[in-house]
């Protein structure tokens, strides 16, 4: 192995080393084991290996009751596994996709439990109906948002005529396709073309104004750049009557009056050219 692999491969050890939490004599004597867990299990979370720790507390000849963790992280992952028709009713109420409950799955599986949904869908089923409302669905809609997934999966009518509702109104706007283009935002998914042609043709027509926009940009920023550089190392400046002022006693070496009068003329074109692309620029983020 050569040295520099060695090295990074100490530095890299040293930095795995560096974010191990070490505990502490005072944590050793008044961590409470059983509530931390029940915190991990309520969490998800996999048992914590105590190897570490126990090394830790074995300085201060002190032990580690891991036997109160045990019994706190299966009271916590019992509950995590059994989640609450509360639990259910808020999940509902946000709009949140059963997928994301049934993603517990795993880590009970891993500790040998299976995920009970019996009280969580009770309270589920009716958080999600007053969720999915006409109001919410016409809300949803002309945010630009996606239709929820969740409304769907129960089949709840109400929100879907609203989402349908929501689109007309939003996809009927063609100010606000062209800005959307314009602004570079992806095209809005309820906006089903064959449903609204002319906001598809606005939206286009925003991004060809995002693309000459852009395009301008480039220019412009290709000569500031130039400018930017004859300024820093010729002194340049120009006079308000559009003359190049300079200081003669800043010749960069090997610089005849010649060369600097054609520099001058360099720099005073580039000039010309960024105040007309700067205009320019002006009239194309105006464009509608």
């Amino acid at each position: 192995m050569s040295i520099v692999r060695i090295v990074i491969a100490f530095f890299a050890l040293l930095s795995l080393t560096a974010c191990v939490h070490h505990l502490s004599e005072s944590e050793c004597l008044h961590t409470n084991w059983q509530t931390v867990g029940e915190q991990d299990g309520t969490q998800g979370k996999p048992k914590k290996d105590f190897s570490g720790y126990i090394a830790d507390c074995a300085k201060y000849n002190l032990t580690i009751n891991t036997q109160s963790y045990n019994q706190g992280y299966a009271q916590g992952i019992k509950e995590y596994c059994t989640p609450t028709q509360a639990l259910g009713l808020q999940a509902g109420q946000g709009g949140a996709p059963v997928a994301e409950i049934q993603a517990r799955e795993t880590a009970c599986a891993a500790v040998h439990l299976s995920l009970s949904l019996k009280d969580f869908d009770i309270g589920y089923n009716k958080g999600i109906t007053q969720y999915c409302t006409k109001a919410q669905g016409q809300q949803d809609a002309i945010a630009g948002k996606i239709a929820s997934l969740a409304c769907a999966t129960k089949h709840i009518t109400a929100y879907t005529d609203g989402y349908n509702a929501g689109a007309a109104q939003a996809c009927s706007n063609v100010s606000t396709a062209t800005e959307l283009g314009k602004a570079g935002n992806a095209y809005p998914n309820e906006c089903d073309v064959s449903k609204f042609p002319l906001f598809k043709k606005a939206y286009d027509h925003g991004v060809v104004l995002k693309q000459n926009i852009d395009n301008i940009q480039n220019q412009l920023d290709q000569v500031n750049s130039g400018v930017s550089n004859m300024e820093n190392q010729y002194h340049f400046t120009l006079s308000p009557n559009g003359g190049v002022n300079y200081d003669s006693g800043k010749y960069p070496s090997g610089e005849t009056t010649g060369s600097m009068l054609s520099l001058m003329a360099q720099y005073q074109d580039l000039r010309t050219q960024q105040t007309a692309l700067q205009n320019k620029l002006k009239v194309a983020q105006a464009a509608t």
